[in-house]
This record gives structure tokens, C-alpha cells and sequence, in this order.
């Protein structure tokens, strides 16, 4: 099973998609848990992907990549989902406001330490502000992990999420940056002229594209046939975590 979590962020300027395995207790079979955060009450430390979340007063880390999965170049440290966050650039921050203006305020090359408490024990880590170029993300992202699952997967380069329901497989999701053609709720029948009878056909098939190529849709609305073909856009700022 999956837990899927929506972020939109501020300074990120785009809705941020985790598609994730549960890691401590996984939701019961046909389950899913979904937990939202706004830009107003979260901050993404990107050198780390970490996410900070103000919720009831405290400045909470919400998600840190474990290190099995930590993707290539993303510094170690010792974070852990439930850290309180209390300083941050050698101040002492007590709302997300004031950890985004730390954060922000750091320039390229600067250190950059925070300060957690967990279990009532103060834990200051360190790493590296980067140029925003080298930076993972900046995006719509998705970090994934595991093999995929036929009937529920979100193709965020695209802005879509798809879902099998019954027999057909259908737009469950849109982001902001989806195509203006598709409509939620559309019935994708195919995909460059490939059936899609899941979402795994539809990610394979996908897959076997690059940026620039044509995608022609076969869509099913409202009982009727439509056809909807545009480039395959650049993942610009896209980070993949794959098993």
C-alpha cells in the first residue's frame, strides 16, 4: 500500500506530490491515507528533503528520506520524523515564518545548521546550502519507492493521476500544469495507440517515450471518443526515487 501526501510550498512554486510506502505501520489492504500541507504551515529543507511542518504551536519534521533510500548526493544527517525543530542559522525559531527566513536567507556555500530536540534530547545537524541549480527538486516531484502498483499511480511530469476502477482506468488527479484537454474523471482507453487496461500499462508504455515525443491519448467522456495529443513535457525539477 501506499501513502500518498500532497505538499503545495511556497518556495518551491508548485504543488509537490510523494508517492511513498508506508514505512512503520502500512495502512490496512484498499486503504490510503492522504495528508495535506500548505505553504502557510511548511518548509522543504531541499539539500536533505526534509519537511517541516507547523502544526499546534511546534515546528515539526513531518519526512526525511531513510537512508536506504536517500538519493545519490543528498547528505546524511541525523533527522527523524517527529524532530522538534527549534533553531535554525544559530536562532532560535519558533514559527515556520521564521524558519523559512533562516532558510531563505542562507546563500550558497554557507553552512547551515538546525537544531531538533527528540525525546527531549537537542540534536544539531549541518549541511550545505546550495545554488538553487544544484538544488533536487524546485518542481512537481515525486518520490517513489517500490515496484509501482497497476491500480493507482500519480505521473506528475504530466500532472496526472490515474486509478483503475472496475474495468477502466480513469484521471483521478490533476495538477495545476495538466493538460487543459484531459478533464478529471476521463476514461484513458489508450495511450500512443497501446490499450491501457491499468495503470501499469499505461506507465510502460509511457515509459518508452521521451521528452518531446508525441503522446496521443484515446480518451472516453460522457460516453463519447476523444483524442488529445501533446509533446511529453520536461520534467523540469523533478526528483524520482525508485526501488
Amino acid at each position: 500500500m501506499h501513502i500518498r501526501r500532497l505538499l503545495r510550498v511556497s518556495s518551491l512554486a508548485a504543488a509537490v506530490v510523494f508517492v511513498m510506502h508506508a514505512q512503520e505501520k502500512p495502512p490496512q489492504s484498499g486503504q490510503r491515507m492522504m495528508m495535506r500541507f500548505d505553504a502557510e504551515s511548511s518548509v522543504m529543507l531541499r539539500e536533505v528533503m526534509t519537511i517541516v511542518s507547523e502544526e499546534k504551536g511546534k515546528l515539526t519534521i513531518m519526512m526525511v528520506p531513510p537512508a536506504s533510500r536517500r538519493p545519490e548526493g543528498l547528505p546524511s544527517v541525523d533527522l527523524q520524523k517527529g524532530d522538534e525543530v527549534g533553531m535554525a542559522a544559530g536562532k532560535r525559531v519558533a514559527t515556520i515564518e521564521e524558519l523559512r527566513k533562516a532558510y531563505e536567507s542562507a546563500k550558497p556555500g554557507e553552512e547551515f545548521k538546525l537544531g531538533v530536540r527528540r525525546e527531549g534530547r537537542p540534536i544539531v545537524v549541518t549541511f550545505t546550502r546550495r545554488a538553487e541549480k544544484d538544488l533536487p527538486g524546485g518542481g512537481p516531484m515525486v518520490l517513489r519507492r517500490g515496484s509501482g502498483d497497476e491500480n493507482s499511480d500519480m505521473f506528475p511530469a504530466l500532472g496526472l493521476g490515474l486509478e483503475k476502477k472496475g474495468d477502466v482506468v480513469v484521471v483521478a488527479e490533476m495538477l495545476p500544469h495538466a493538460s487543459k484537454e484531459i478533464r478529471k474523471g476521463d476514461v484513458v482507453s489508450s495511450l500512443n495507440g497501446v490499450a491501457v487496461k491499468n495503470v501499469t500499462d499505461f506507465a510502460k508504455t509511457l515509459d518508452a517515450t521521451k521528452v518531446g515525443d508525441k503522446l496521443n491519448f484515446e480518451l472516453q467522456r460522457n460516453g463519447q471518443q476523444v483524442t488529445v495529443s501533446f509533446a511529453r513535457p520536461e520534467p523540469k525539477g523533478m526528483l524520482r526515487m525508485e526501488q
